[in-house]
């Protein structure tokens, strides 16, 4: 089979930013695809993405990051009110499906966050076990 034909893209510069912030977290927490294929083709788009947005070296980024989230949310505004409202409670933070308050095989997480506080997490316990490396001993 032949080569496919390259692909040009065209996004805001918003949207460019907070996808590259959004592919650089998930490369750093370890949970990019697993297969090849896909990890490279990410790794390419990561890497335009960073060979031509400059913003990543402000001094300012984080602020600069921030303001690039809230006017895409601004301007998504018909997204949101177009999806299907949330379930209420929570959600594995692992699969997104909801998670019943009484729901058996739950497990919490807690997170230390950099201001000495925690943020809790829910997920079915077989997410968890799938997660997390098999020779790590889990209750």
């Amino acid at each position: 089979m032949d080569k496919l034909p390259d692909v040009t893209l065209t996004l805001s510069g918003d949207a460019a930013l907070v996808l590259d912030a959004a592919l650089s977290r998930s490369d750093d927490l370890g949970r990019g695809p697993s297969s090849v294929p896909e990890q490279i083709a990410l790794l390419e788009l990561d890497a335009e993405l960073e060979r031509r947005l400059t913003a990543t070296f402000a001094p300012d980024y984080d602020a600069v990051l921030q303001a690039a989230r809230q006017r895409l949310v601004s301007q998504g505004g018909a997204l949101e009110s177009a999806a299907p409202p949330a379930p209420a409670g929570w959600m594995c933070c692992f699969c997104g499906q909801h998670l019943a308050d009484a729901e058996a095989g739950v497990a919490e997480l807690h997170l230390a966050t950099g201001d000495g506080g925690t943020q809790a997490l829910r997920c079915h316990s077989r997410c968890l076990r799938r997660q997390v490396h098999p020779r790590v001993p889990l209750l």
